[in-house]
């Protein structure tokens, strides 16, 4: 069997919703390679436990990791090979992380200015072994996404000015 290709929602719970959830789960189902679902919620205690049970009502197999300092929140997302970023609500913080780590990430733009912040961001920049994209329900999206972003460096053009 194929490895799994690893993703990391890397955001805050209150910014989890039943539309983003509804797309992993979708994104899930019509991926050709097995995706293992890494999120880091910043949860402890009880509010873990509900936002685990949450998730994995979605996404059984999901691994909702709980609240952890920095450095260790650094080491788990650099086992990550693809940032999902949430919406409408992005997160600036965690795009940092992911482009400090070099993680290719997706992000969906939307008609509100809140939904434009993390893909105006990333288009607006260019790191290494990082990509923006509109995401799009198909089959193999973060598939295709995550090999283009990997491909050597010369053959990734910067974002437009």
């Amino acid at each position: 069997p194929a490895s799994p290709l690893r993703v990391a929602v890397s955001s805050l719970a209150t910014k989890l919703n039943a539309s983003f959830l509804e797309t992993c789960l979708e994104i899930d189902r019509r991926s050709s390679v097995p995706l293992e679902w890494n999120f880091f919620a910043g949860m402890s205690g009880l509010h873990h436990a509900l936002t685990k049970k949450q998730i994995r009502g979605w996404l059984p197999g999901a691994a909702v990791h709980g609240y952890m300092e920095y450095p260790e929140l650094i080491a788990a997302l650099a086992c990550c090979d693809l940032h999902l970023s949430t919406f409408p609500f992005g997160g600036t913080n965690s795009n940092l992380d992911s482009m400090q780590l070099g993680i290719p990430m997706v992000t969906l733009s939307g008609p509100e200015a809140h939904s434009q912040i993390d893909t105006g961001m990333l288009g607006g920049m260019w790191y290494p072994g990082g990509a923006a994209a509109a995401l799009e329900i198909r089959g193999d999206a973060l598939t295709a996404i995550y090999e283009k972003a990997r491909e050597p460096l010369g053959t990734l053009a910067p974002a437009a000015p």
